[in-house]
């Protein structure tokens, strides 16, 4: 039987911390998989995990550091360009390596 600390992390009975991070996860679930993969997807995997919690620390500033509202760009749908949208992509784009095209 499982309990929560009042942070609600899950402890076992005898206050160890039980399960396992994505980070861990990740690499299990390839080893299993495919004792042979190079890694490429779990490195894809850690850099989008690290892009979604710099976006999600941003936001809850977002206000404290100008970037709610519009850019005054139009995308390639004719949709107007918001300041967190821009900020998000191009956060993906320098953490994982890849074209804003491919984020």
């Amino acid at each position: 039987m499982s309990t929560s600390s009042a942070s609600g992390t899950p402890y076992d009975n005898g206050n160890q911390m039980i399960g396992i991070s994505f980070t861990e996860h990740i690499a299990e679930q390839q080893h299993r998989l495919s004792p042979a993969a190079r890694g490429e997807l779990s490195s894809l995997l850690r850099h989008l995990m690290l892009a979604a919690k710099i976006i999600a620390r941003e936001t809850g500033k977002a206000a404290l550091v100008d970037i709610l509202g519009l850019t005054g760009k139009v995308n390639v749908q004719g949709e107007k360009v918001q300041k967190l949208d821009e900020y998000a992509t191009t956060s993906s784009s320098a953490i994982s390596g890849m074209p804003a095209t491919c984020a």
